[in-house]
């Protein structure tokens, strides 16, 4: 039986690493939601602030996983938001 190392696959066939395909794809649904009006039902959720939390560590939210994954991939928030990738300067 041969073995093949997933690096030598990945290589190969020029695919992505899993977490770094669901940072991409994170990052583009959060740029959609971003883009989108502010009367957007999403929007209006993402604005409710918190209520008290009892104790213990507080559980991870889909929204502190956008801002690491943010700082993680060294981009800004204006550049997820764009389609393309690029901040347009007005």
């Amino acid at each position: 039986m041969d073995k093949f190392n997933n690096e030598y696959i990945r290589g190969t066939y020029k695919v992505a690493k899993i977490h770094e395909k669901l940072t991409e794809s994170r990052l583009r649904w959060y740029g959609d939601v971003m883009r989108r009006d502010d009367d957007y039902m999403i929007k209006k959720v993402m604005n409710i602030e918190d209520g008290k939390r009892g104790r213990g560590r507080p559980p991870i939210t889909w929204l502190r996983t956008i801002k690491n994954d943010i700082i993680a991939s060294n981009t800004t928030q204006e550049t997820s938001h764009n389609p393309h990738g690029v901040v347009q300067e007005y």
